[in-house]
């Protein structure tokens, strides 16, 4: 880019087994842009289901198929501004995009990262605005394409700041703040102002047990509490962080009590915790892994029927000023329509995965690695003994797909693992293009909404 950023494309594969994934996804592909849907007439019709059920379940799989998917471009229409939020399955799908539309990408910026601070930092990467300006950038879990359509994909994955009561405020304080707004206005962004988000999945401190990751939450919580430390320091130099008795000092003196993050006790937001703070369209996006289908699936349910119950309520409303009279539809607040209005898709990170009955999971992040494929016989093994245990009893084939779990300290069955990556493409690049979709139909709608139809 321009700035001479690079990512790094992880989860890279070679092989003779990533290969015929590779063709078998190829053909996949090729199919769906055969025999695209009437995208226009299919808009009609879920347009007219959703007036009689406004809280209908929409997905992927109701997703039109866009004679433009796979072929657009721009990734994203023009001039807008894409939030996306998750851990490191979303990040890959970031990447594979940033990847296949890399003519269009005309800078790319790295977020501050809370683990690398750096006070004599003079890095362009990082915006002065940012209470981070002081910490390096990051590399991997967040930073900003920019497209030559003026659109802004924003990558926020694998942070600690979720894990806070004020998680809106900690994305708005520490990321956002350093976007400079639209062309016509010279004010930051705001969680409220994006035009979309995308939602993955956070990693919860129970899945995290034992890994790399729970060390490295805990470790970029220590790191933002001693970033407000500071911050407290320099606001009060006379009194300390550690000290300060925020019940008894008296409310016109005592420094405001910082905002606490907490990986073990506060859960991150759902679904349902994001409608409730942002009125704008939502794609949610499930993991590749089988583990999170069912995760989500309930999530959206459990959105679903929170909305059927507030627009029962508009209609019990609505029902109850007719019979006494009243002129107009009855009360409602507007926090409560617009979640009523809300639109929100499920992409399923799985449906080509299903699809094709091919996983190609990989745990090789920085080595190049290969396709793997679920083992029914080890399904149910637990640890590198057990591994041990079964190897001798079967064929070299099955002996090498099941040694090439032990360096872990649990063998991964593929489906819960990332998807493979490289120059032939992966699962991600059509998940990608089906997100790029969700997107564009949204801004469609606005479009096909305002001209009366």
């Amino acid at each position: 880019d321009t700035n001479n950023n690079t990512l790094s494309l992880l989860y890279q594969c070679s092989g003779t087994s990533y290969e015929t994934f590779a063709a078998s996804l190829r053909s996949l592909a090729y199919n769906r842009t055969q025999s695209p849907w009437d995208w226009q007439g299919d808009r009609s019709r879920q347009s007219e289901h959703a007036g009689k059920e406004e809280c209908a379940a929409q997905s992927s799989l109701l997703l039109p198929t866009h004679p433009l998917w796979g072929k657009r471009e721009f990734p994203l229409p023009d001039n807008a501004t894409i939030l996306v939020l998750g851990n490191s399955h979303l990040r890959q799908i970031s990447k594979t995009l940033a990847c296949q539309y890399a003519d269009s990408l005309t800078s790319i910026r790295f977020l501050p990262a809370i683990l690398s601070m750096n006070h004599t930092n003079t890095s362009d990467a990082v915006d002065d605005s940012s209470p981070l300006s002081s910490f390096m950038p990051s590399s991997s879990d967040g930073f900003v394409l920019e497209f030559a359509n003026k659109a802004r994909w924003v990558s926020i994955t694998n942070t600690v700041l979720v894990y806070s009561h004020n998680w809106k405020e900690l994305l708005e304080e520490f990321f956002l703040s350093s976007l400079p707004g639209d062309s016509l206005s010279s004010e930051t962004v705001r969680l409220d102002n994006v035009d979309a988000i995308v939602l993955g999945k956070f990693t919860t401190f129970n899945e995290a047990r034992g890994t790399n990751f729970e060390r490295t939450m805990a470790q970029e919580e220590e790191a933002y509490h001693e970033f407000r430390r500071k911050q407290q320091q320099q606001a009060q130099p006379y009194e300390t962080y550690d000290n300060v008795d925020y019940e008894t000092e008296d409310s016109g003196s005592a420094p405001e009590k910082p905002i606490q993050v907490d990986f073990a006790s506060i859960p991150p937001p759902d679904l349902i915790d994001l409608a409730r703070v942002y009125d704008g369209p939502i794609l949610s996006v499930n993991m590749f892994s089988k583990s999170d289908s069912e995760r989500a699936q309930s999530s959206y349910k459990a959105y679903q029927e929170q909305c059927s119950v507030l627009e029962h309520n508009k209609k019990a409303n609505e029902t109850s000023n007719f019979l006494r009279g009243g002129g107009d539809k009855g009360s409602v607040s507007s926090t409560d329509q617009a979640k009523i209005n809300k639109k929100i898709f499920l992409i399923s990170g799985r449906r080509y995965i299903d699809e094709l009955q091919m996983e190609c999971g990989t745990d090789d992040k920085l080595t190049l690695g290969t396709c793997h494929e679920p083992t029914p016989w080890i399904a149910t093994v637990d640890d590198n003994s057990a591994v041990e245990s079964v190897v001798a009893s079967h064929s070299q084939n099955e002996q090498e797909r099941a040694t090439s779990a032990l360096p872990h300290k649990r063998y991964r069955d593929p489906s819960d693992m990332h998807r493979c990556a490289g120059r032939l493409g992966g699962h991600a690049d059509l998940i990608s293009w089906d997100v790029i979709e969700g997107l564009h139909y949204f801004q469609a709608d606005v479009v096909f909404d305002s001209n009366g139809s």
